[in-house]
């Protein structure tokens, strides 16, 4: 017999939310033809509570269950929506394919089917939902081609976008506009020739199409071509097209010609109407060769006229770190936090005050960003954050760690199992790693980001390396001029024994990406041909540009450490900031 005391405890864990509204629902509710009603509203009450306690799993959970047993497209809609806002993108996929059996000719719910789908890199049914998008667009499916670009390329990332999209690019019947935006993603999306053909494309209908021609010049400079690339940036810029004003100092800078693109430049800072764009671009010049005095004078009176005053703060406040000032660096993060750059300034805080030891303070900057986060992007983006700092300062398992528990409130999140897969790697987990590669891969083939992780992984411990280079030749077919995956070839190569067939990717991968740790590889893979001249001068130049870069030293370590001990004496900017989205 059970007493008093032993009903309670069993009456306190039913009393949960769902439990509560069942017991409030009338005995006769449960008849034939009224549970289904019954389930749905019950489920509906329990997902808004969750969202209201924050718990986006359940809510997404108990939304979708709801809208399988309502002929309701809003319901549907409001689970997709809670699933899409939540980050559950399982469950948003359930949510979108019961809103599409039930509102198929809506344009709206194909396109969040394609868009979802995309984000789980689900390619065949991301293209299927925005054909059927577009046909729904009727005389206007082709501004809405050119609206989904963008808006793809955020969702997931520019190679896994166009190649959903790509194929709609084929219709000859496209205008000179919208054929520049596939050349724009294009080349996004590391794939030049298919820019240039949509860009030849455009110029055909319109040879005075400025857009296309700037577009060329791009190509050009990622193919290497300096000659035509600066012919036809000089002939462009001469016709005073407001679209080509700073080109011929994009493409000088992009090829290296450092004082023909200041003198440029200066020229254009004379301008009252172009000044303030120039002095931008010349402090971001001296910031990124090194004249770091200039670069601070100029970005100080750009904060202080308070024009650009968010990047002026973040450029001072990496000069400040990379000349040891760390209070200054700190302070200049701290006011960035609440800016459009607060994640770069949390991150490079975080980074720096992880370095100097405080791995407590690096971990609070991250929490209080988590704490305050107002969606699931942002708890993933703050978890995630704190887990690469982890990860790349000697604490992968704790990374691991983290993420694992991240994916138990976002279980199936595309992003946490790459970054999880990454962690594991570098715990020396590379069994569990390559699994876990291995798994992604099936749901998500021909992923070119997740074939070119597997396979380096493989190449970098030896394993399997000629499924390793197929891997890598696969990812490189989808997108062929990505310095990382080329960077990948050339390593395989190397690892394959074939040292003379792997210089010329890896060349050509530190030409495109100007990445330590590419120069680590293609200076190792000089130094072993014999060519050891070479390759201190790729390391010497990778040197000036990313000195705190691990793998960097690590390898000038074993081969010239003469030069290791040079770079821990040499004050140049910090690896991470020559990735901020800034271009001179």
């Amino acid at each position: 017999m059970i007493g008093y005391s032993g009903v309670m405890p069993v009456l306190t864990r039913l009393a949960s939310p769902a439990f509560l509204i069942l017991l409030a629902i009338p005995c006769g509710a449960f008849a034939a033809g009224a549970a289904k009603d019954t389930d749905e509203k019950a489920l509906t009450m329990v997902a808004e509570l969750a969202l209201q306690r924050g718990n986006c799993f359940e809510a997404a959970d108990a939304y979708v269950r709801a809208a399988a047993e309502s002929p309701d497209p809003a319901l549907a809609k409001r689970a997709t929506e809670v699933g899409v806002g939540c980050e559950q993108w399982p469950r948003a996929l359930q949510a979108v394919e019961r809103w599409r059996q039930l509102a198929p000719g809506d344009a709206s719910v194909a396109r969040t089917e394609g868009v979802v789908a995309l984000k789980m890199h689900r390619m065949g049914e991301a293209r299927d939902a925005f054909a059927t998008m577009l046909g729904l667009a009727g005389k206007g499916a082709e501004k809405t081609l050119v609206e989904l670009m963008p808006l793809a390329a955020q969702t997931s990332d520019p190679v896994s976008a166009f190649t959903a999209l790509k194929d709609f690019g084929s219709d000859a019947n496209l205008s000179a506009p919208t054929l520049n935006a596939f050349a724009a993603l294009a080349l996004e999306a590391d794939n030049f020739a298919a820019a240039q053909g949509f860009a030849d494309r455009a110029l055909k209908l319109d040879p005075g199409d400025v857009q296309a021609a700037a577009l060329r010049v791009k190509v050009l400079v990622g193919e290497g071509d300096a000659t035509t690339a600066l012919d036809a940036a000089r002939d462009l810029s001469a016709t005073g097209d407001e679209a080509t004003t700073f080109l011929l100092a994009e493409t000088l800078a992009d090829l290296g010609h450092t004082d023909e693109a200041r003198g440029e430049l200066e020229r254009l800072a004379k301008n009252d109407a172009t000044r303030v764009e120039a002095q931008r671009r010349l402090a971001l010049l001296a910031y990124r060769t090194g004249d770091f005095a200039d670069a601070r004078s100029q970005f100080a009176e750009i904060y202080g006229r308070r024009e650009g005053s968010t990047e002026a703060l973040y450029y001072l406040a990496l000069i400040a770190e990379m000349e040891g000032e760390t209070d200054a660096a700190l302070s200049g993060y701290e006011q960035l936090a609440g800016s459009d750059a607060g994640s770069l300034a949390r991150v490079r805080a975080a980074t720096l005050l992880m370095r100097a030891g405080d791995r407590e303070r690096a971990m609070a900057v991250l929490d209080d960003a988590q704490g305050n986060a107002g969606n699931g992007r942002t708890v993933i983006d703050a978890s995630i954050e704190k887990a690469q700092i982890l990860s790349e300062n000697g604490a992968a398992l704790d990374a691991v760690k983290l993420l694992d528990d991240l994916l138990k409130k976002f279980p199936g999140h595309p992003q946490i199992l790459y970054e999880r897969a990454t962690a594991l790697e570098r715990a020396g987990k590379v069994r569990e790693s390559v699994s876990a590669f291995e798994a992604m891969l099936k749901d998500r083939p021909q992923d070119s980001m997740l074939e070119n992780a597997l396979g380096y992984t493989l190449a970098d411990h030896k394993i399997q390396l000629s499924h390793a280079e197929e891997l890598i030749r696969s990812a490189l077919a989808i997108a062929p001029d990505s310095a990382a995956i080329l960077d990948s070839l050339g390593w395989v190569r190397y690892r394959r024994g074939d040292a003379k067939s792997a210089l010329p990717y890896l060349e050509r991968a530190y030409r495109l990406g100007q990445d330590a740790e590419i120069a680590a590889h293609w200076g190792e893979v000089l130094w072993s041909a014999g060519q050891q001249s070479e390759a201190r001068a790729v390391w010497a130049h990778s040197l000036a540009l990313a000195p705190e870069s691990q793998p960097l030293k690590a390898v000038i370590a074993r081969f010239a450490p003469v030069a290791a001990s040079a770079a821990d004496r040499a004050k140049v900017a910090p690896a991470e900031a020559t990735a901020t989205p800034a271009q001179p």
